[in-house]
C-alpha cells in the first residue's frame, strides 16, 4: 500500500463530503473512505511508514529490533534496548 496515495484519496473524498454546497453524501464515497481508513490502520499497525505529510519534522530512530521509536525516547518502546547515538549526532545536540 502507498500511504501517500491513500492519504491523498482520503483528503479528496473528505473534500467532496464536507464541501459547503454538498447536499448529500455519496454512499460510494463513504464506503471508499472506510476502506482507505482500514487499509491505513493495517499498514501503520504493521509498522509501515507514515505518509510524507504526517512525518514532516519527525525524526524517528530505528532500533535493531525493527521498531520505529519517537525522537524523544532514549529506550526502544518494544525491546527496551538503549538508544545508541553516534558521536556526530552527539555534537549536534
Amino acid at each position: 500500500m502507498d500511504p501517500n496515495a491513500n492519504l491523498a484519496e482520503q483528503r479528496e473524498i473528505l473534500g467532496r463530503m464536507l464541501h459547503p454546497e454538498s447536499e448529500h453524501m455519496d454512499l460510494g464515497d463513504c464506503l471508499r473512505l472506510a476502506e482507505l481508513a482500514q487499509a491505513m490502520d493495517e499498514w501503520l499497525s504493521r509498522q509501515g511508514f507514515l505518509p510524507d505529510d504526517w512525518s514532516k519534522g519527525r525524526f524517528e530512530w530505528l532500533c535493531e529490533c525493527g521498531w520505529h521509536n519517537s525522537p524523544e525516547s532514549s529506550h526502544c518502546e518494544r525491546c527496551d534496548r538503549r538508544r545508541e547515538v553516534c558521536d556526530v549526532c552527539k555534537k549536534g545536540e
